[in-house]
C-alpha cells in the first residue's frame, strides 16, 4: 500500500471499507463525468489528496495478514476445539 488517494463507485460493499472523504472519495453516479470530477477534484486539491491517501493506508493495514492472521488462527483453533468437545454423535 503506498497511500494513495482511492476513488471508488459508491456500491455493494465499497461504502463499509471507504467513508467517503475520510479514507478515500466515493462516486455516487458511475458516469464518466462523475469520475473525471472526481479525479480533477483531488488532482487540484494535494493536501486533501494525501490526507486521504494517508487514511487509505491506515484502513489497510489493518487487513494485512501480519493484523489478521492471529484472529484467524484464533477462531480455527476454537472452531477446532469447540467440534472436538462434542461428543461423536453430535458432530456433523
Amino acid at each position: 500500500i503506498r497511500g494513495c488517494a482511492v476513488i471508488a463507485a459508491d456500491r455493494c460493499y465499497i461504502g463499509e471499507m471507504i467513508e467517503h472523504n475520510v479514507n478515500g472519495a466515493l462516486v455516487e453516479a458511475d458516469t464518466p463525468e462523475a469520475w473525471g470530477s472526481a479525479i480533477l477534484e483531488l488532482l487540484g486539491d494535494t493536501p486533501r489528496r494525501t490526507a486521504l491517501g494517508e487514511q487509505a493506508r491506515e484502513t489497510a493495514a489493518a487487513y494485512y495478514l501480519d493484523a489478521v492472521a492471529p484472529a484467524y488462527l484464533s477462531l480455527f483453533n476454537e472452531v477446532i476445539t469447540s467440534y472436538q468437545t462434542q461428543p461423536a454423535h453430535e458432530r456433523a
